[in-house]
């Protein structure tokens, strides 16, 4: 995937410049976390429990979305709103997605922000 839709520039700019040497911990827990989030929301998916799958979704995009992985977010927001609304569309392929992203992310992070 481009850079420009996986990843939010602007957001990693402006963390490098707040946190300065401390975004790499920011971004490790993200890495570390994350993994256990998604099987989380894969489980309330496969028990049919549409609160904590809007609740998951939920923290995921937030995840996502403060690191500035904005194409991660965005899978997690769309999969939050469908949750929401009660009205999940093919949720285990959405989960294959957040999951492909998370990996894309995480390798993007890996070979570009040490």
């Amino acid at each position: 995937m481009d850079e420009s839709k996986l990843m939010d520039l602007d957001t990693i700019k402006y963390l490098r410049a707040t946190l300065e040497d401390d975004i790499n911990a920011l971004f490790n827990t993200f890495i570390t976390e994350t993994p256990s989030s998604i099987e989380n929301l894969a489980r309330a998916i496969n028990q049919q429990n549409i609160l904590n799958t809007y609740n998951t979704a939920h923290l995921l995009k937030g995840s996502g979305g403060n690191i500035g992985a904005s194409a991660f977010a965005n899978a997690c927001n769309i999969l939050e709103q469908q949750s929401e609304n009660n009205a999940l569309i093919q949720p285990e392929i959405q989960v294959a997605n957040i999951r492909q992203l998370f990996k894309e992310t995480v390798t993007y992070m890996n070979n570009n922000m040490s």
